[in-house]
């Protein structure tokens, strides 16, 4: 099926057709500026903030082609915004801590899908995690753009891995009483650890992480 023509918009262009990336053009005093963007959506919205600044006399940033954000910015942002809403804000932390000293002092704008997808083939071991940073990645960027601190998200274009989806093996009650025999005689006091592994299934990283804010006695239950 021949591509649907796109409707056209002023200032708003794709300079390599088919490519997805989208520029905006506009004169400030007679001197013509180009800033590249990414989507249409954004680009036209940006255009249209662009001009409007024009209009109220707003200063413009001096070098609009490169990234005014450092993505170090956006991230203390994120961990300021997960504090809030996230629970596993102690996991955000520490993928952010291994994520800065590759992007940290990289301006936001100037990140691209293939780098972020680099990275994650070198950093992770498993497709389950690659996914987890991935998502985190998202996340600052998605934010960025939501606060108008940037104009694209190239994670969005990284692939998620396919997660091996194979049959969840348990303990027979055999193994569980021989692995309490075990720890019993040689590390007593590791037996409650086993025994909230087995009752609610949380991985090692959930369990040694828990704080007592995550605990509702009255329930009985264990908010992750």
């Amino acid at each position: 099926m021949p591509r649907r023509p796109t409707a056209k918009a002023t200032g708003v262009w794709e300079r390599d057709v088919g490519s997805n990336v989208w520029w905006i053009r506009y004169r400030v005093n007679g001197v013509l500026k180009r800033e590249k963007v990414g989507r249409r959506s954004d680009a036209i919205a940006l255009y249209q903030r662009r001009k409007s600044e024009i209009r109220a006399g707003a200063k413009l940033p001096q070098n609009l082609r490169t990234g005014s954000v450092k993505v170090r910015a956006l991230a203390e942002e994120v961990l300021s915004f997960s504090q809030k809403h996230h629970r596993d804000r102690r996991n955000i932390e520490s993928r952010l801590r291994k994520i800065l000293p590759a992007f940290g002092d990289r301006y936001a704008d100037q990140i691209k899908p293939f780098e972020i997808d680099d990275w994650l083939a070198k950093n992770t071991n498993t497709p389950a995690t690659a996914n987890r940073y991935r998502a985190l990645f998202s996340l600052i960027f998605r934010e960025a753009v939501r606060n108008g601190r940037a104009f694209q998200n190239p994670a969005r274009l990284v692939r998620m891995r396919a997660e091996a989806n194979g049959r969840i093996r348990f303990l027979t009650d055999a193994e569980e009483k021989a692995l309490r025999a075990v720890l019993a005689k040689h590390y007593p006091h590791r037996l409650p650890d086993l025994i909230v592994a087995l009752g609610t299934g949380m991985r090692l990283s959930e369990q040694f992480s828990l704080t007592w804010d995550q605990v509702d006695f009255s329930r009985g239950e264990i908010n992750l």
